[in-house]
């Protein structure tokens, strides 16, 4: 007895002087950036960033994706979720969303003005207006993305460890083990790897394998749906003219969409945009090339590829469109739709026996059925839709995912805290119960710097 007491002493002792930090973030994301950027200083100097820095472990387990989900967030071997390759498009909560935060995921909304200051734009820039039966919606887009990368973290110790998992010791630290067997330990612990990877590490380290022990999700389903008779010019001013000359930045142009106004019985919701098109037609191959290229597909361009695109002058013009906001090109005005999820028992993340990863998502035919009704409703006799088929076979996930690991979190949801263990903390929007209709990136940023601010003294 007596020399077990002495040998985790000396472990203890070991621990503190070699491996120990005060902090661990696993993630490299935009979560884990606004978080360093600010931490108190005496915290910052005990702090580690953690992240499969080289990419060297992709191939570790099988992760095979749904045929359709045309997210580069699929590559799973970067930590920090989709905010990780965020593609400089940013939208705010309306004040329906903001609502629902501000009881159920508060630091969400009590960030939202440094997440403003934090990407250099004004609040109120970015604020929704609203009609009868639907609202207008401002995204902004600087000319130049910033891409996170190890320069982001200059100031802050950053290490290339792979979290596999982790879990909490007799004398309260944590230990984190990785892919390569390495271990960490630390006091408290921050996972802000995304929904995907979020989930994954906190199922792993749980040992709930299985469907019956996954976490359900949504995703942002997005397709072309249909193509508008208006004109652009007559699109603007009929929905956006109020919108066009108050918002102006020399850094950025804005873009804008239309929002349906929330259902009470649903999670559901839709925002629907506009771009020109040398066709009038959906192409598979087109759909799949562009949500690949447009999200900056973090593990690069192939040469067919880039082939493609010299080839297909539409797909080269709405990579210009999304960054200079060129109109696009064509005489066609096609109609695309955004839209949230209910969430369904049987879209899950989970882990099988084996530890590989699965993702099961799919598009409804009701769901198809409800965007097209949508538009029908806004546009009238205006807009004409794809064939219903067509629309679900290109609609994708575009990244946006929000995990609902609330059944993790303690009766406190506030406090975001890891149940059964106070010092772990779960930041991103795998803690979103309810999913968000515009980009994910100013809200994952508010959440992580309210959260730095009030519970990191």
């Amino acid at each position: 007895m007596f020399g077990k007491k002495i040998l985790t002493k000396c472990m203890n002792s070991y621990l503190m002087t070699n491996f120990q930090k005060e902090l661990v973030i696993i993630g490299s994301g935009w979560a884990a950036k606004s978080i360093v950027d600010n931490l108190p200083k005496k915290i910052l100097k005990s702090t580690l960033v953690v992240d499969n820095l080289s990419r060297s472990k992709i191939n570790q387990y099988s992760f095979q994706p749904p045929e359709n989900y045309l997210s580069p967030a699929i590559n799973h071997s970067i930590l920090g979720g989709s905010s990780k390759i965020w593609h400089g498009v940013l939208g705010s909560l309306d004040r329906y969303e903001e609502s629902y935060f501000k009881k159920a995921n508060p630091h969400v909304v009590r960030g939202k003005n440094f997440a403003s200051d934090f990407f250099k734009i004004s609040k109120k820039s970015l604020e929704s207006e609203y009609e009868d039966n639907y609202s207008v919606r401002p995204y902004f887009t600087p000319y130049i993305t910033s891409r996170l990368g190890k320069k982001d973290f200059q100031d802050i110790a950053l290490k290339d460890f792979y979290v596999k998992t982790f879990s909490k010791l007799e004398n309260g630290l944590i230990k984190l083990t990785s892919y390569d067997k390495e271990t960490i330990f630390c006091k408290k612990l921050i996972i802000a790897a995304g929904a995907l990877g979020s989930t994954e590490i906190i199922l792993r380290s749980l040992g709930l394998y299985g469907e019956e022990n996954g976490v359900s999700f949504t995703d942002h389903a997005i397709s072309p749906i249909g193509i508008s008779k208006l004109s652009s010019k007559k699109t603007e001013e009929h929905f956006f003219k109020s919108h066009l000359k108050a918002k102006n930045n020399s850094k950025g142009h804005f873009k804008y969409s239309i929002d349906s106004l929330p259902n009470p019985t649903r999670d559901e919701r839709f925002s629907i945009f506009f771009r020109k098109s040398l066709f009038n037609k959906i192409s598979l191959r087109e759909e799949k090339i562009r949500n690949s290229i447009v999200s900056f597909r973090s593990n690069g361009l192939s040469y067919k590829d880039i082939k493609n695109i010299f080839l297909n002058p539409n797909i080269l013009i709405s990579l210009l469109a999304l960054k200079v906001g060129v109109k696009g090109l064509g005489s066609y005005n096609q109609v695309f739709c955004l839209s949230t999820q209910d969430r369904e028992p049987d879209r899950l993340i989970y882990l099988d026996k084996k530890e590989n990863l699965h993702l099961n998502w799919h598009v409804t035919d009701k769901e198809v059925s409800r965007k097209i009704n949508f538009a029908k409703n806004l546009l009238n006799a205006e807009f004409e839709p794809f064939d219903s088929e067509d629309i679900k076979k290109v609609t994708g996930g575009s990244a946006h995912i929000t995990s609902n690991l609330v059944k993790f979190v303690g009766k406190d949801e506030e406090s975001i805290k890891f149940i059964d263990n106070s010092n772990v903390y779960i930041i991103g929007s795998s803690t979103f119960s309810k999913p968000i209709l515009s980009n994910n990136t100013l809200a994952i940023v508010s959440q992580a710097i309210s959260f730095a601010r009030e519970e990191l003294l």
